[in-house]
């Protein structure tokens, strides 16, 4: 009688690899299957000859191995990776798999909302100018990941990781965050997405993704403000619209609000 390993695999953890090492034979099922679970589980299981993946368990006789990973899948879902194989992170950050899932555990409401609508308009920047989709999608929908976070845990982080920026206004907390989080709790290395993160709510970043969630973020669509010609400069010329973004925003927190959050002195 084969042993069978049957859960939906969304995504397949490191946790499953583990309890199936302990068989001869390991035979995994996947239940509502889909083409990215197949992909993930073949690579995850592709290293052990005596495991494998079968698509029906009719006419078979099968003992199924008793598992519980329902823990490990909550904390998949609130972004923390470490839970899941390198290839597994790499397969979902490659195709955007989960992020929207995550960041609705963190986020909710207008911001929710905002985040989702920026993210459109983040990706149709980088469509128009050749920069890689997945990774702009992946900075846009992390951006506000610690907006909504309890302030004495932002505050208990920032001393822990950003001691240096504490005495900034609060305001910037989640930029810096986000960055954290991306780097050490999805374990996505990538220095233009972090820099992107850690710098989009002051702008003092401008490598290409940096600029497109800086503008995607401050002429977001669901804001309600006219973005007629700061969005056909930016789709025209970057750089250019970044510039011109940067320079409103400026002037809107100097004039229109009468604040300054530490943006006014860090101009480029």
């Amino acid at each position: 009688m084969i042993k069978v390993i049957k859960d939906k695999f969304d995504p397949i953890l490191l946790k499953h690899i583990e309890i199936a090492k302990k068989y001869h034979e390991v035979y995994f099922y996947i239940e509502d299957s889909n083409s990215d679970k197949i992909k993930m589980v073949k690579m995850a299981i592709r290293p052990y000859r005596h495991f494998h993946l079968i698509n029906s368990l009719d006419n078979l006789e099968y003992e199924l191995i008793d598992i519980d990973v329902s823990a490990e899948y909550d904390k998949v879902y609130k972004g923390e990776f470490k839970y899941l194989s390198a290839n597994t992170r790499n397969y979902i950050f490659s195709h955007g798999l989960y992020l929207d899932r995550i960041m609705a555990n963190h986020c909710h409401g207008k911001r929710y909302k905002h985040v989702l609508s920026m993210c459109d308009l983040a990706c149709k920047l980088a469509r128009k100018h050749h920069v890689d989709v997945n990774k702009v999608y992946l900075a846009a929908m992390m951006h506000d990941i610690y907006k909504q976070n309890d302030e004495d845990e932002n505050l208990a982080l920032m001393n822990k990781y950003f001691k240096e920026h504490v005495n900034e206004a609060k305001a910037l907390y989640h930029q810096y965050l986000g960055a954290y989080f991306v780097s050490s709790v999805l374990l996505y290395h990538d220095i233009k997405v972090y820099d992107a993160i850690y710098h989009h709510t002051t702008g003092t970043c401008t490598n290409k993704i940096a600029m497109i969630i800086y503008i995607a973020d401050k002429i977001d669509p669901s804001r309600g403000y006219d973005i007629t010609k700061q969005l056909k400069v930016a789709m025209n010329n970057l750089t250019d619209g970044y510039h011109l973004v940067r320079k409103e925003n400026l002037e809107y927190l100097q004039n229109v609000e009468g604040k300054d959050i530490g943006l006014i002195n860090n101009r480029l």
